[in-house]
């Protein structure tokens, strides 16, 4: 099975139709009719189920679909990086992050980053949770990634970074809007929340306020700030999330205030692969991380 095997597939399965898909390639449907029984006799699966004039994917079929669309994609960025690489650009590094570290602290490292490497092709990738990230590393299709304790370090390197206090973010009409201060039991007592989708996050959320005595009023969860924002806008409910998520409203229409669970705060971790050997790109961007991260602890230590 080659690329040029992997699209044809592609094809065949988003037009459902072989004649279809034939004539969008500009190829003989014969031809393609019996590259796809070759392609099924080599992978030894039955990838369409078919139906009258229609084909349907089996679930083999939706798996390879799946894994088409990266395999390609790689194949592809490969191809235009050797380009770039041919031209004189020093290689790529591909990174990911939380919506919110996007937004935080990591926009001046890649500044600082490419300021000092200018030649190297940046490609990253924003996620709404640490699960997608990772799973991403470990296809390969990521090379570090900036995600949120708990990770696995039995299979990751890690620079841990620093913690953030958690925030409720509100809309101005809110019951919240009229204090300063950190949020008080009473405050959150009869809200509608609206909580990280991570199953983690949300789980520790819900056991610190069952520890304030609190039964959490649970309206809506969200996998990006963006979307939490947008059941904020529709009068769902009142946000918890990590200080940075603060960069992404408009704050003369919401506002926010730390809540202090007595535990520990939101904490950044960034990590690769621990069976993958680093490339030189990658080194450079981890040793400046992680001079940044001694110089937040030196800093943090100087004010205590």
């Amino acid at each position: 099975m080659d690329k040029r095997e992997l699209e044809h597939f592609i094809a065949i399965a988003e037009e459902e139709n072989i004649s279809k898909a034939a004539k969008k390639l500009n190829i003989a449907q014969p031809h393609l009719s019996r590259q796809l029984r070759q392609l099924e006799e080599e992978l030894g699966v039955d990838l369409f189920e078919r139906r009258k004039k229609k084909l349907y994917l089996t679930d083999a079929g939706r798996y390879l679909l799946n894994r088409g669309y990266e395999i390609t994609r790689l194949m592809d960025q490969t191809v235009g990086e050797m380009r770039q690489i041919r031209n004189a650009t020093r290689g790529t590094l591909s990174i990911g992050m939380l919506e919110s570290v996007s937004v935080s602290f990591l926009p001046g490292w890649i500044a600082e980053y490419r300021g000092e490497n200018p030649e190297i092709m940046l490609h990253t990738w924003s996620a709404g949770t640490s699960a997608e990230l990772l799973e991403r590393l470990n296809k390969g299709l990521l090379e570090i990634a900036f995600v949120k304790e708990p990770v696995s370090m039995a299979l990751y390197q890690h620079v841990v970074l620093d913690a953030e206090p958690w925030v409720v973010l509100f809309p101005r009409s809110s019951s919240l809007a009229e204090q300063t201060g950190p949020v008080t039991q009473a405050e959150l007592a009869d809200l509608p929340l609206l909580l990280p989708a991570n199953n983690l996050q949300t789980g520790d959320i819900i056991r610190w306020l069952n520890a304030w005595g609190i039964s959490p009023w649970l309206s809506a969860t969200w996998t990006t700030l963006t979307s939490a924002i947008f059941l904020m806008k529709a009068a769902q409910g009142v946000v918890i999330c990590p200080i940075s998520g603060i960069q992404l409203i408009d704050q003369d229409t919401f506002g926010y205030r730390e809540i202090q669970f007595g535990k520990e705060d939101y904490r950044w971790v960034m990590v690769w692969n621990k069976f993958d050997s680093c490339t030189p790109n990658m080194e450079k961007f981890i040793n400046l991380v992680r001079r940044k991260a001694k110089q937040g602890q030196q800093s943090e230590a100087a004010d205590t």
